[in-house]
């Protein structure tokens, strides 16, 4: 079984570099799909690929030393840059690269008053820069 490299990760909101605070990252890539089933003796429906989009969630730990630097773009409606290493910065590792919208900001926090987060969630505003699914790597 692959292991990760240094089980380490990297996580930049419009250049700042949250990954210290990462307590979970999640990345969902849909693909649409279009019917595209014809003909009378057809028996099953056909389809082809239609266009890709990508639905981030993120939930960092709050920071008193650092929330300042990154609070400002967990707004909805705000196109920030994310900038995502599965396994850190090293070259030829998968590298994630967009502007995305954030579509959703939650604050949580625990009963017991131990743990404050952010969940943010947000969509592609555009195509990727860098595709870790089509072979985006940093260099």
């Amino acid at each position: 079984m692959a292991a990760l490299a240094h089980k380490t990760l990297y996580l930049a909101l419009d250049d700042h570099d949250v990954s210290t605070h990462v307590i979970e990252i999640e990345i969902d890539l849909h693909g649409e799909t279009h019917d595209v089933t014809s003909g009378s003796t057809t028996t099953h429906r056909q389809y082809a690929a239609g266009m890709l989009h990508t639905r981030y969630s993120v939930t960092l730990a709050y920071d008193i030393e650092t929330v300042a630097s990154y609070i400002g773009g967990l707004r909805p409606g705000r196109v920030i840059g994310l900038d995502y290493g599965i396994e850190g910065t090293a070259a030829g590792k998968p590298r994630h690269k967009a502007r995305v919208l954030v579509t959703r900001v939650q604050l949580q926090r625990d009963r017991a008053k131990s743990l404050v987060n952010f969940r943010i969630e947000a969509i592609n505003a555009d195509a990727p820069q860098f595709d870790a699914w089509a072979g985006g790597v940093y260099s």
